[in-house]
């Protein structure tokens, strides 16, 4: 598995400003990689370095850890347990938008109006 692993910073910081906010698309992981990883990520995202999209399930979101996966779940999980207000957060969702844009735009508007439900 071939993926760059880069730091998210602390998941207690909040959002601020956004200038230097990364909207890069998140990495797509190979089913190969999350299909056996824990699916779950309660209690399990603090070896979480960075983040990625679940190759062919892209409602699922896939932590990744220095030695490849650590676990996959929902964006919902995700944010119960980075905090919603976090900037960790505000920078994954960010991410996360960009990539289901790549991805089909369709899919960003599917997400967005499910998280406004939520």
């Amino acid at each position: 598995m071939a993926m760059s692993l880069g730091a998210c910073g602390d998941a207690g910081d909040t959002a601020g400003t956004g200038s230097d906010v990364d909207v890069t698309p998140l990495p797509i992981v190979a089913r190969s990689d999350w299909d056996g990883a824990q699916q779950t990520c309660e209690g399990m995202m603090s070896g979480a370095v960075d983040y990625g999209v679940a190759d062919g399930e892209p409602d699922l979101l896939v932590a990744l850890g220095p030695r490849g996966v650590v676990c996959v779940d929902t964006f919902l999980v995700f944010e119960n347990e980075l905090g919603p207000d976090s900037l960790v957060m505000h920078r994954l969702w960010l991410r996360y938008m960009a990539t289901l844009q790549e991805l089909g735009p369709e899919l960003a508007t599917d997400q967005r109006d499910a998280s406004l439900r939520d």
